[in-house]
């Protein structure tokens, strides 16, 4: 299915920002919380899932279905990449939000500082954590030496993004949910400031009355059969 545009949506884009003094504040839990496996990642990005593997053609299948390392490798969050987000009561129409480097820096930074590495749970429900851990994460300052350009080899990384390796330690978690594709990658929760980029919205603005807009992104979501 071909992935909706927000250049045809004419969204608000809103950036996500964080300071060090609410990260610091135990009580409001500011940035990044959790890391969730999902089905279908906001950002659109999979993991790549490490297998070992010997170098004979006749092993290697073999490798692959008894000697899983049960790691998942990902970008976490990627700088300035908008993503699509549903109505919510905080900001009550359809929108998109970004990220910029710097708070990306910053989030995976306090992420550690806090050890939440264990704080990895499913489809964002409540309750629901995996017996896994954020087993190393980084931050990619030259993609081209990164080592995500040996694990994520179909995907061009962006400096400034946040990588992560996750353990799976139940192994009928990994062969009921990873090794069926059940589910394909990540996706943070946490708490953020937020502001309307005016830069980034002027990409979308025409003169449409808010009416004709209303209607023009109805019926692309009805075309795609997205219901919110």
């Amino acid at each position: 299915m071909e992935i909706l545009s927000l250049e045809k949506l004419k969204l608000p884009v809103y950036r996500l920002q964080v300071n060090e003094e609410l990260l610091d504040n135990e009580k409001e839990k500011f940035g990044v919380n959790f890391i969730s496996l999902v089905e279908d990642p906001a950002t659109g990005i999979h993991w790549t899932a490490l297998q070992n593997q010997k170098p004979e053609p006749e092993e290697i299948k073999y490798s692959i279905q008894n000697k899983d390392k049960r790691l998942l490798v990902s970008i976490l969050l990627e700088p300035e990449q908008i993503i699509y987000r549903n109505a919510s009561k905080r900001i009550p129409v359809q929108h998109a939000v970004v990220m910029d480097a710097p708070t990306i820096e910053l989030t995976a930074n306090y992420f550690n500082k806090k050890g939440l590495h264990k704080n990895i749970n499913q489809s964002h429900v409540k309750g629901s954590l995996v017996n896994s851990w954020l087993a190393q994460n980084w931050l990619v300052d030259d993609p081209e030496m990164d080592k995500t350009k040996l694990y994520l080899k179909d995907k061009i990384v962006k400096a400034g993004s946040w990588a992560g390796i996750t353990y799976i330690k139940d192994e009928q978690y990994w062969q009921e949910f990873i090794k069926t594709g059940k589910l394909k990658g990540f996706s943070i929760e946490g708490a953020f400031n937020s502001f309307l980029d005016s830069l980034i919205e002027m990409q979308y603005q025409n003169e449409d009355t808010d009416e004709a807009r209303l209607q023009e992104i109805i019926s692309i979501l009805q075309a795609y059969n997205v219901t919110t």
